[in-house]
């Protein structure tokens, strides 16, 4: 279980030529106006390997346009970052994979480590999200084998976290359920919709996800506060050109540089 979910992450982000992505995230429901982006949030990954390159674009609520864009050399764990139009440039140490706070496909894959944490050496606070190591830092008892429409599925569980794996389609988290410790009150959930076939992968990519939010402590827990649906615009294999990892800096653009300090 543990290896498949490690080769299909492996796999995907070491395809040769490399991986292109188009997602949208987009808002169903937001009770409290907790996503920032009401009208959605587009966001281009290019993933050849070592080299991951993202950009956001959205418009927030109360009408900033953001143009975020970073890449992270997985081999120097390294990221560089710029923030349009304003020109502010980041140049961060030990940011882990999938970081930026604006690559929510991966995110919704539950393949991130961490709301923006570039902390040298550290797993994030919330790293018992992510796969594969929340499994490997858990006790996850095996439930058994079960279909979710045409999904095959492993299902396995905690106390307060529910997994359902898509072993018939490249180990992916097909569906998810998170409950505050030691409650029954729901947390969070995730569920994919539908699968794309992407022609130089080994397996689908998920086409459709549904993610929703509960409220925070637990205590009102009558519908989610917060749901998403992120969708997979565009996707290719093997035709990445390395020049999308060069970032054009502008000339107002202003460097911090926490790597060399």
């Amino acid at each position: 279980m543990i290896e498949g979910l490690r080769t299909t992450k492996d796999l995907i982000l070491r395809v040769p030529g490399g991986l292109s992505l188009i997602a949208e995230t987009t808002v169903v429901e937001d009770a409290f106006n907790d996503f920032a982006f009401p009208k959605g949030l587009r966001v281009t990954l290019n993933v050849l390997w070592p080299k991951l390159h993202v950009r956001a674009k959205g418009i927030t609520g109360d009408g900033y346009q953001i143009d975020r864009e970073s890449i992270h050399d997985f081999a120097e764990n390294i990221s560089l970052a710029i923030s349009r139009p304003n020109g502010e440039v980041h140049r961060m140490p030990g940011r882990h994979p999938f970081s930026s706070g604006y690559s929510l496909y991966f995110k919704a894959l539950h393949w991130a480590e961490g709301w923006q944490s570039y902390r040298e050496g550290e797993r994030s606070e919330d790293s018992e999200l992510w796969m594969p190591e929340c499994i490997e830092d858990s006790t996850y008892e095996i439930m058994g084998n079960e279909r979710i429409g045409e999904t095959d599925c492993l299902h396995v569980k905690t106390r307060d976290d529910e997994l359902w794996l898509s072993h018939g389609n490249g180990w992916f988290v097909h569906r998810r359920v998170r409950k505050h410790p030691g409650t029954d009150m729901l947390r969070s959930t995730s569920e994919v919709l539908s699968y794309q076939h992407v022609d130089g992968l080994p397996a689908p990519l998920p086409a459709v996800v549904l993610c929703s939010e509960y409220d925070s402590d637990g205590t009102t827990n009558q519908a989610p506060t917060l749901v998403t649906r992120t969708e997979l615009v565009k996707a290719t294999a093997g035709a990445v050109s390395p020049d999308v990892f060069q970032l054009n800096l502008p000339e107002n653009a202003r460097l911090q540089d926490l790597v060399s300090g």
